[in-house]
C-alpha cells in the first residue's frame, strides 16, 4: 500500500482505527527447518548445510551467518535431506 493510492487508503483506514504499513515483507515470513536439530537463533546456523533457492542475496546472507548454503532445485530437496547432503532448508509460510 505505497504510493499516492496507498496513502489515500491508509488515511481512510486510520480514520476508523486501522493502521496499515506502507511497506511490507516480500514473499511472506521465512522459516529454517532442520532434519536433526532445532534452529532457535543465528548461532545454530554455524556450519549448517542449508538448501537455498538460486538467489545470490540469500546465499550471501546465510554465508555471513556462518552457514554452508547450497543452491538446489526444489525437486531435489527431499532426497538431499534423506542422504544428509543437506541438513536443512529455508521455506516461506505463505
Amino acid at each position: 500500500m505505497d504510493g499516492d493510492l496507498g496513502r489515500f487508503l491508509r488515511d481512510i483506514a486510520e480514520k476508523i482505527g486501522l493502521y496499515c504499513l506502507d511497506k511490507g515483507w516480500d514473499h511472506g515470513f521465512r522459516q529454517v527447518t532442520s532434519r536433526n536439530k532445532p534452529i532457535t537463533g543465528p548461532d545454530d546456523l554455524r556450519g549448517f548445510k542449508i538448501r537455498l533457492p538460486v538467489a545470490p542475496f540469500l546465499v550471501s546472507l546465510f554465508r555471513h551467518l556462518g552457514a554452508a548454503p547450497t543452491t538446489l532445485n526444489f525437486n531435489e530437496v527431499y532426497s538431499a535431506l534423506q542422504t544428509a547432503s543437506l541438513t536443512g532448508r529455508k521455506i516461506r509460510w505463505s
